[in-house]
């Protein structure tokens, strides 16, 4: 196993992956190296590394560069995925693997652009994602994305450290989160909410939601199978949508609701309609 930096900027190929001379040392990586990304110079030609296995591969702070692009993602297969870049990036990961840690991106604006787009290949499932710093999306469009485990955290401010946005086409599992201001738009099958913002839309469907602090806004039309609010907001009123609630458990916090939520008939923990009014 070698370590290699990209430098880039080689006269004839800046951009060029397969350009010895953008390596240090100058040799283009092999499968089993480690790879590390620093300087400015963008990474956009011969980005597709699938044939490649390396172990490492960490885009260090300082990399303000772009790390392929919409239409040709930098497609890789790596053991380890760390990265804390400040150019814009698309990635697809080409293995399963346990665990991609984010503590930075480049610093868009909001909505739905991301400084990091992240996928992976078809039959790849990443354990967990865990977005420290940043503003990560997934999947790229007409991509994928399979995702066990997807935490949403902060490093410094939990307000604004961090916005997770997961699409419609993303299969993820569990969804986590203790800040951040973020967006789903996938089917969950369980979502723990300990601070934050945390935005369903589209026809995302929840299995089981426990909100501990924090404020969820539930939009989607997909039906919300169960939510136990121990603390923290849950508002409904930002959508018109009919949705769906089957079963709810209120321990504290306030629930907002709408008169086009469908309630179940008992709430367990008390009556929530003596919280709020009913718009």
């Amino acid at each position: 196993m070698a370590t290699k930096y990209w430098v880039g900027g080689d006269g004839a190929a800046p951009n060029d992956w397969d350009t010895a001379a953008n390596w240090e040392p100058a040799i283009v990586p092999a499968s089993g190296d480690a790879i590390f990304i620093q300087g400015s110079q963008s990474i956009l030609d011969n980005v597709d590394r699938s044939a490649n296995d390396y172990t490492d591969f960490e885009v260090l702070p300082d990399y303000t560069g772009a790390l392929g692009s919409q239409t040709e993602p930098l497609i890789i297969d790596v053991d380890t995925f760390k990265f804390a870049g400040q150019g814009l990036a698309y990635i697809v990961l080409d293995a399963s693997m346990a665990l991609a840690i984010i503590n930075n991106t480049a610093q868009v604006s909001t909505g739905d652009n991301a400084g990091l787009w992240l996928s992976t290949s078809t039959a790849v499932t990443l354990t967990t994602l865990r977005v420290n710093k940043g503003i990560v999306a997934g999947p790229i469009a007409g991509l994928e994305l399979t995702l066990t485990n997807a935490f949403a955290s902060f490093l410094n401010n939990q307000s604004t450290d961090v916005r997770l946005i997961l699409n419609a086409a993303a299969a993820v599992t569990n969804y986590r989160q203790t800040g951040g201001n973020n967006l789903v738009r996938c089917d969950l099958a369980s979502t723990i909410i300990d601070g934050g913002v945390l935005t369903t839309e589209a026809a995302s469907a929840q299995t089981a939601i426990i909100l501990n602090a924090g404020t969820l806004y539930p939009n989607a039309t997909g039906t919300i199978a169960a939510i136990t609010v121990n603390n923290g907001l849950a508002d409904f009123t930002r959508s018109r949508e009919a949705r769906t609630v089957t079963a709810a458990t209120w321990n504290g916090g306030r629930i907002i609701k709408r008169s086009t939520v469908t309630w179940p008939t008992t709430t367990l923990g008390g009556d929530i309609d003596g919280t709020l009014t009913r718009i």
